[in-house]
């Protein structure tokens, strides 16, 4: 039996893939498990002032899990195209509607004049960070998912990307854009956290900060832990 100590010298990684159900634990106390790849449960951890050993109790009180979503527990080879697509119609596609509705409360939203200074950081944090990841995933689109694709013999589809290129370097950019996008997605949620019940008009622009930053731990994860590192062993 693994003891309270190892688990939390264990990868986040390490966790999900064991109890799949530990993703909804994670999202609930705000615990980046997405952006940087192989990071320790301890170190996640002290980034959100969080004790590993109160996680491990709350995550031991979890119920039986249900199937692992689509892909948790990693890919083939012959899977790379099929996460990729995933990756695409689940989350690439959704995530531009879901910028659009949270840009326009965003616009709507008039805060009291005790939260004004928070909101003014929040706002432009969360539109600086949708602008970015709309950048980011076109990069995904057009460079890095052509390039992984033709090494594995998948469909390129549509790009400007020859099929000779290596895709490590432009994995690499998207991690640092992961990375990047984690502390962000950080920064956002505190200052959600202290808005939470400011005014009832509020109530729709924390709900889609939340999703946003659901969804997005959700697409890096994929990303970081299970898309990036098969291709890297596939390419050795």
């Amino acid at each position: 039996m693994t003891s309270p100590n190892q688990v939390t010298e264990q990868t986040i990684k390490e966790i999900v893939w064991r109890h799949p159900s530990a993703i909804s634990l994670f999202e609930e106390l705000g615990l980046d498990y997405a952006s940087v790849p192989q990071r320790l449960f301890r170190d996640a951890c002290a980034l959100r002032g969080l004790q590993p050993a109160d996680v491990l109790d709350s995550l031991k009180k979890l119920p039986q899990a249900d199937p692992p979503a689509p892909f948790l527990e990693g890919i083939e080879e012959d899977q790379v195209g099929d996460l990729i697509h995933h990756i695409f119609t689940h989350y690439h596609e959704p995530h531009r509607k879901l910028f659009r509705t949270l840009e326009h409360a965003l616009d709507a939203f008039v805060p009291p004049p005790s939260q004004e200074d928070t909101w003014h950081q929040l706002r432009l944090s969360a539109l600086g960070l949708i602008e970015e990841l709309q950048i980011h995933m076109m990069k995904e689109e057009h460079v890095l998912f052509p390039a992984m694709l033709a090494k594995v013999g998948g469909s390129t589809h549509q790009s400007g990307c020859p099929a000779s290129m290596n895709p490590e370097a432009p994995m690499r950019v998207m991690e640092m854009d992961h990375a990047h996008a984690g502390q962000v997605l950080s920064n956002i949620r505190s200052a959600n956290e202290r808005m939470a019940g400011c005014s009832k008009s509020f109530q729709q622009v924390h709900n889609l900060l939340l999703e946003l930053w659901q969804e997005v731990n959700r697409h890096m994860y994929l990303e970081n832990e299970v898309l990036f590192p098969a291709f890297r062993t596939w390419l050795r």
